[in-house]
């Protein structure tokens, strides 16, 4: 099973069975509110179609998500009342979280299905196949640029001729996906982790720059998300499509290569774009790529320079805490002898072509993040045109491993 999977508002049935269930133990545990029933409704499919896996929901006083990705009108206050109510009846655990408004960082509440509320739905044959989700499902979302604890502040956006069109390829990819078997073999060879009913989305940043149109320019951002996102390299290395052997297969540099193509046409020509020497000493490859990244999000030297240390020193650690850890040592070496403020000028030097679009700002980031997002997707549609499954996590591409050239060849 998942770890956890957050509430998702837009899942559906039509057995009446269902239904009846639904109505029977919204009296049992005492609601009175139309709404709440609803409430219960998503929470009850929720559970089932993620196999009873701890469910994220939020009990944040204020809209839990925007209309088009929550087509009942769930309202906070009935949620919590829902949750209440099921954890006060013996039918969940609820484990309620915390913000830390100092440091903005704290846990989501999650809810876990007790044994008697399995018993209840596995009585009444309430199970996975029964529950889909919605076909108008929405598959295209819209975050604030400055995204909140939880739900990130997702926001309503009017459509345009390119979302319609994005929306449309993604549907053909889901569909695709739900026509598929997707798992993760454990040592013994069997299913360890179910990755099927995954529906994946397309998150996109609004920074309120507008078409002429006054719609949303969606060219910030729009990463995919599904489940094997969060997998490690490790986990991915035992995914089966269709019960195949996999491959997984990645742009190197990605994000370089695509700043390069975008002001070039081409690729970066000379090698590995993270290669430095600074003064005669090779910096280690793994901190030129993060340094790369964080410079391409923030606008000033010096938050670069705290970013990176932030990356390689956690907060409350002192040098003395990194002895063992290869990369921390790295950084210290690194710090200790040209300093990171010759290896960002090294590095701009070396990249001289696109050193302009380095230091602006978290908008030319997530605008880079958009067009290494197009050339994923570039890629899904032509196997989806082609009826080849495949899986992305974010510059990388999973298929089944017969089908390795050809994803190759799309590359």
């Amino acid at each position: 099973k998942m770890n956890t999977a957050k509430i998702d508002y837009e899942l559906e049935y039509s057995a009446e069975h269902i239904r009846e269930l639904i109505a029977t133990l919204s009296g049992t545990i005492g609601l009175t509110r139309k709404e709440q029933t609803n409430a219960l409704q998503i929470i009850l499919l929720n559970l089932v179609f993620y196999s009873f896996c701890p469910l994220v929901t939020p009990r944040a006083k204020k809209m839990l998500a925007p209309s088009r990705i929550n087509p009942m009108g769930i309202g906070a206050g009935s949620l919590v009342t829902v949750l209440d109510a099921l954890e006060g009846t013996g039918h969940v655990v609820q484990t309620k979280g915390f913000k830390d408004l100092a440091s903005n960082t704290g846990t989501a509440t999650t809810i876990v299905a007790t044994d008697k509320l399995k018993f209840l739905l596995n009585y009444h044959g309430i199970f996975k196949y029964l529950i889909n989700r919605s076909s108008s499902a929405e598959c295209l979302l819209l975050r604030n640029r400055k995204a909140i604890y939880e739900n990130k502040n997702l926001k309503d956006y009017t459509d345009s001729h390119r979302t319609n069109m994005m929306r449309a390829e993604l549907v053909k990819y889901n569909s695709l996906l739900s026509d598929t078997d997707i798992y993760v073999l454990g040592d013994d060879g069997h299913p360890e982790t179910d990755l099927n009913s995954q529906f994946v989305t397309r998150k996109f940043i609004d920074f309120e720059i507008h078409d002429t149109d006054g719609t949303e320019l969606f060219a910030f951002g729009g990463r995919m998300y599904a489940a094997w996102c969060n997998l490690s390299k490790e986990q991915r290395s035992r995914i089966t499509i269709n019960g195949e052997e996999c491959i997984e297969l990645d742009y190197p540099a990605s994000h370089v290569n695509v700043m390069y193509k975008s002001v070039t046409g081409d690729w970066y020509q000379d090698g590995d774009p993270y290669e430095l020497e600074v003064e005669g000493t090779e910096i280690p490859r793994h901190l030129v790529k993060k340094l790369s990244s964080i410079m391409l999000n923030v606008s000033k030297e010096a938050t670069a320079k705290q970013s990176l240390q932030s990356a390689y020193i956690k907060r409350g650690q002192g040098i003395e805490d990194l002895e063992g850890n290869s990369d921390g040592e790295d950084y210290i070496r690194a710090l200790d002898g040209v300093g990171i403020r010759s290896i960002i000028q090294a590095y701009l030097d070396k990249h001289q072509v696109v050193a302009d679009l380095f230091l602006q700002d978290k908008k030319t980031g997530a605008h880079n993040q958009y067009l290494e997002s197009e050339l994923i997707m570039d890629v899904v549609n032509k196997l989806t045109a082609m009826e080849i499954p495949c899986l992305t996590i974010f510059d990388s591409v999973i298929v089944p491993r017969q089908h390795e050239s050809i994803l190759k060849e799309l590359m």
